[in-house]
C-alpha cells in the first residue's frame, strides 16, 4: 500500500477490511516517526488514487485515527498527524470518563475504593508486563541485542 512516498506491506493485515488496513499503515508510520506531529498526511484524494479505492475509504481510515487521537482533521486543508499534548489530552478525558462509569458500577456493587483501587493497579501492571513482553518479542524478531531491547523499554515510558 502506498501512503504519500511510502510504500508499506500489508500483508499481515489482509484479512482485515480496507479502511482497517489503510488506518493500520498509517497508524505504523505514526508510531515509527516516520511521520511526525503537524505533519501534513496524504490527502483523501491521492491516498484512493495512489491504492485504487474510494477516496471514502480514506476518509473513514482517517476517521478512525482522529477517534484514537493520532490525527487531527482541519476542514480544507487537510489532515494532520496530531500533536502530543493533544493526544495526551484525549487520552486523560477518555480515561477519566471511563474511570467515572467504573466508579458508579463499582458503587452500586458496594465495592470500596480501595479495592477499586486495586483492581486498576493491577491491570496497569499486567498491562506494563504485557507490553514489555511485546516489546521484547518485536526485538528478539529484528535480532536486536538486550541493551536495545532495555532502550526500547525505556522510551516507552
Amino acid at each position: 500500500m502506498n501512503i504519500g512516498d511510502n510504500v508499506v506491506d500489508m500483508s499481515k493485515y489482509a484479512d482485515m477490511p480496507i479502511t482497517q488496513q489503510l488506518a493500520q499503515a498509517i497508524r505504523g508510520l505514526i508510531q515509527d516517526n516516520t511521520y511526525l506531529p503537524k505533519d501534513l498526511l496524504p490527502s483523501n484524494h491521492r491516498l484512493s488514487k495512489d491504492n485504487g479505492f474510494a477516496a471514502l475509504t480514506a476518509r473513514n481510515a482517517y476517521m478512525i485515527l482522529e477517534k484514537e487521537g493520532l490525527v487531527r482533521t482541519k476542514q480544507g486543508v487537510g489532515t494532520f498527524v496530531a500533536e502530543a499534548n493533544y493526544v495526551k489530552e484525549e487520552l486523560e478525558f477518555e480515561i477519566e470518563k471511563e474511570l467515572n462509569t467504573l466508579a458508579k458500577h463499582y458503587d452500586s456493587l458496594y465495592v470500596s475504593k480501595r479495592e477499586l483501587r486495586k483492581k486498576i493497579e493491577t491491570k496497569i501492571r499486567e498491562k506494563m508486563e504485557n507490553e514489555l513482553d511485546a516489546t521484547i518479542t518485536k526485538a528478539l524478531e529484528n535480532g536486536l541485542l538486550a541493551n536495545e531491547v532495555l532502550e526500547l523499554f525505556d522510551e516507552m515510558n
